[in-house]
């Protein structure tokens, strides 16, 4: 009886000596808020920068030096209408080859002369065209328009003039213009499908585009004509994207 009594004693005694249990307090849950991602940091480019030439900056072609003087492209004037041909053109367009300027070529639109015999006099001067140089120009603005002829007539000669040297040559010419002009003469929607080379003096961090390229968007924009090089004045030209962007827009306009 003793030894019983001892036991239920010691049972009595752990009851009270342990501790009783605590209800378990939950946190009330917080919402985890989701994971914001990094932003994408873009670094600025800088954009391929170039000029155009013909026989009024002289033998400038002589005195550049690519790295120097920072040039990526030289666009040089080729020929006018059906019977000029720049006096410097093949002087320039070879060196501008040799020094190792990704180079271009232009031609200055002429409403008075048939736009087929126009693409052909243009072709034959530039006819060593290479996969690896700009589209050839076609420079369309005021002082090559006579005076009573329809904008309708301009137009479709305009397209006729580029759709020639897209065939012939097997590449998307560009289509230089300036804003004025483009919105009264280039409204047509199918000028659009040509690349543009916009002439904007005024503006500074981008150029204002004539309606019809307002959704396409510009490839070159001629930024002043008063830019210096080696003492020789020059227009002041960049391309819409960095020197990479350019010979991948080169490539691409290939047909």
């Amino acid at each position: 009886m003793l030894c019983i009594t001892l036991i239920y004693a010691c049972a009595d005694a752990k009851k009270e000596t342990t501790p009783a249990k605590t209800e378990k307090t939950e946190k009330p849950t917080q919402k985890e808020e989701p994971v914001k991602p990094k932003e994408k940091v873009v670094e600025n480019t800088k954009p391929a920068f170039g000029i155009d030439i013909s026989f009024y900056q002289g033998n400038e072609i002589d005195d550049l030096e690519k790295s120097r003087d920072s040039i990526d492209f030289i666009i040089c004037k080729a020929t006018q209408g059906t019977g000029i041909v720049d006096p410097m053109f093949q002087h320039n367009w070879k060196v501008a080859k040799e020094k190792g300027f990704i180079r271009g070529a232009y031609h200055f639109y002429e409403s008075v002369n048939n736009p087929i015999a126009q693409a052909d006099f243009f072709i034959e001067q530039i006819k060593d065209i290479q996969p690896n140089d700009l589209p050839p120009v076609v420079d369309v603005e005021g002082g090559g328009i006579e005076r009573g002829q329809s904008i309708d007539n301009i137009q479709l000669s305009v397209l006729t003039l580029l759709k020639t040297i897209e065939e012939r040559l097997g590449v998307k010419p560009i289509i230089y213009t300036n804003i004025d002009f483009a919105n009264q003469y280039l409204n047509n929607p199918e000028l659009a499908n040509y690349p543009l080379w916009i002439a904007d003096y005024e503006s500074q961090k981008a150029p204002v585009l004539p309606v019809t390229w307002q959704e396409k968007g510009y490839v070159l924009w001629k930024k002043s004509d008063t830019y210096k090089i080696q003492g020789y004045t020059n227009d002041e030209d960049y391309f819409n994207g960095d020197l990479e962007a350019l010979k991948t827009f080169i490539k691409e306009s290939r047909l």
